[in-house]
């Protein structure tokens, strides 16, 4: 009947008899019930697929463009964060990272001057200062943080546009640390002393009022102390100075409360410590030098944290000095490389005589010592002890038996990491001490000297 109805030649085409007429009428019927019984079942059907096209749409959406953004002050807080977390002086791959996420991320990194503060100057033959200068440019007017470093190959006219892009901006520099190495010809070390003419002595229309850290790091005779002089004397804030040469500059040591210098001898030690009053933090390597005569006990008010290493051909050895020293303030204390005889007796006379009460103790290649421990830890200046290391200073039976007393001996001991003498047989312990006041199963972890050796900012004690 369907079939008859679409051959129909024209509209005009109708039934040829009234039981053709019924007929045509029952089967039109029978479709207006079909199409009523399956009309709403269709109408959910497409309800349904519609649903689902803009459930897909709008995931697209989303994922686009987020629907919820967040404000530019709490985006760059997390950047920064994102950036200088870790050890890593050199942020700059960070950074490029973020802009490269999309171009709202693009936008709210490049207008956050935090992120572009740290520099690092590589002198290399073919390097150029383009990133650089757009780092610096981005970062205004924040202060930013500086390294130089130039390998053996580099020549002095390389460091001129370096030494420039620093000049300029001094002004703006908090932190610089400046490291060349010796230069190599005919597979020798060479000292060549005009690597110092690159450096131009500051003026006084130079000034660095934010500068506060300063490291130099130098082969002998290669920089021009009248630079470095002139470049601490235009830094009224100058707090951290940290310098290995042949030769010390003129700095302002009234002022500064964090030091290392090395090698050097126990006469400039003694006489840099006297000028230093506001000193807190020392890192020492006694250098070579002649045997002094007694004279009275240097007393260093405000010293903090020591650190003394034997250096390589010394023949003035750590005792001397502990012997011309008084640390009332002492709370942090490591001895490096020290194989006198005669190391626990300056070390017990230097505990009597300041008074002090340490926090941390730290002992490194110091076997003189290993039958005097007990004697030491029992010293009325351990009773705060908190940090304990001692490594190849003592045999391996030895520190199991001295290790079994220290929770009664030392109270307050938080931490302990014991690695015995190569020749023993002992095995490394470190432990430390649990909420619950149990000292937790001794592991294998091994924890640096600088770990040990670092102030706590949140330990309100240091």
């Amino acid at each position: 009947m369907l079939r008859r109805l679409q051959a129909a030649p024209s509209s005009n085409w109708g039934p040829s008899s009234l039981e053709e007429a019924n007929m045509f009428r029952c089967f039109l019927h029978e479709l207006e019930g079909k199409v009523a019984l399956n009309a709403p079942t269709s109408s959910l059907r497409l309800a349904d697929s519609l649903d689902i096209i803009r459930d897909v749409m709008q995931r697209i959406r989303d994922m686009l463009s987020p629907a919820r953004r967040l404000p530019q002050d709490i985006l760059a807080l997390i950047f920064h964060f994102f950036v200088h977390e870790g050890e890593s002086f050199d942020s700059r791959s960070k950074a490029l990272m973020l802009c490269s996420v999309s171009r709202h991320w693009r936008e709210a990194a490049l207008s956050t001057p935090a992120l572009w503060t740290n520099l690092v100057l590589d002198v290399k033959p073919g390097w150029n200062l383009t990133f650089e200068r757009i780092c610096l440019s981005r970062s205004y007017p924040y202060s930013v943080n500086i390294q130089l470093s130039a390998a053996q190959d580099c020549l002095p006219v390389w460091l001129d546009e370096a030494i420039a892009l620093i000049s300029k901006n001094m002004c703006r520099i908090q932190y610089l640390a400046i490291d060349i190495q010796p230069p190599v010809i005919d597979g020798q070390l060479s000292n060549d002393r005009r690597l110092g003419g690159v450096f131009p002595a500051f003026r006084g229309e130079v000034t660095a009022n934010r500068l506060t850290t300063l490291i130099v790091s130098v082969p002998p005779g290669a920089l021009a102390w009248e630079w470095v002089s002139s470049l601490s004397g235009i830094a009224p804030h100058l707090s951290g100075f940290y310098f290995f040469g042949d030769t010390l500059p003129n700095v302002p040591w009234s002022q500064l409360t964090r030091l290392a210098i090395g090698p050097i001898d126990l006469f400039k030690s003694l006489r840099i410590l006297a000028h230093a009053p506001r000193l807190r933090d020392v890192d020492l390597t006694i250098g070579a030098t002649e045997l002094i005569a007694h004279s009275p006990s240097l007393f260093v008010h405000n010293l903090k944290c020591l650190l003394l290493e034997r250096h390589e051909g010394a023949n003035i050895p750590v005792i001397h000095f502990l012997s011309y020293v008084q640390l009332p303030h002492l709370v942090s204390l490591a001895i490096v490389g020290e194989t006198n005889d005669f190391l626990p007796f300056p070390l017990l006379s230097l505990l009597d005589r300041s008074s002090c009460h340490l926090r941390r103790l730290v002992l490194v290649d110091t076997p003189v010592l290993a039958k005097h421990f007990r004697t030491i830890l029992e010293h009325q200046a351990m009773q705060r002890l908190k940090w304990l290391k001692i490594e190849r200073s003592m045999a391996g039976d030895f520190s199991h038996r001295l290790l079994y007393d220290l929770p009664s001996l030392l109270p307050t001991l938080e931490m302990v990491y014991v690695d015995p003498m190569p020749s023993s047989r002992g095995p490394v312990v470190f432990f430390a001490k649990r909420k619950d006041g149990l000292y937790s199963a001794p592991t294998t972890g091994t924890p640096s000297l600088g770990d040990i050796f670092t102030f706590d900012p949140s330990d309100s004690e240091l």
